[in-house]
């Protein structure tokens, strides 16, 4: 496993974020024409960073990460409902909020499964949807 699959690669960045640091830069550039600005700006700016870096030790490092597993059957039925669950345990300390994209074979022909979930400390979280397969054949999920 590479250094940036296991360090970076897991990162989803948020516009939050985005617009914090955007807040930053046209604050440097507003201290450029008001010099007092500048030592404000830079307070600023570590303490973003200082946030992220938590954050990102939070979630990361001293914590081990929420798992998941999808339960569907083994044979769909064709033409009828089936039901898929994900089950998901947060195994930090602490409330986070996740967003699930569950890629669904291309046979459904749905590409937009995205829900965005609570989860509560050492807790196990279920998400429920159903799927209506009209073709035949493998479906890998």
């Amino acid at each position: 496993m590479s250094i940036y699959k296991k360090y970076i690669g897991d990162l989803f960045v948020t516009l939050r974020f985005y617009i914090a640091i955007g807040g930053c830069v046209l604050a440097y550039i507003a201290s450029f024409f008001y010099a007092p600005l500048y030592a404000y700006v830079n307070i600023a700016f570590v303490i973003i960073c200082l946030l992220v870096l938590a954050d990102y030790l939070f979630l990361f490092v001293f914590f081990k990460p929420p798992t998941a597993q999808r339960k569907v059957g083994d044979r769909l039925s064709n033409g009828e409902v089936n039901n898929v669950s994900i089950s998901i345990t947060n195994k930090m300390p602490f409330v986070i909020t996740i967003h699930v994209t569950d890629e669904l074979p291309e046979q459904l022909q749905e590409r937009n499964m995205n829900v965005k979930k609570i989860l509560l400390p050492k807790k196990i979280t279920e998400i429920n949807y159903t799927i209506k397969p009209v073709q035949r054949g493998a479906y890998h999920f």
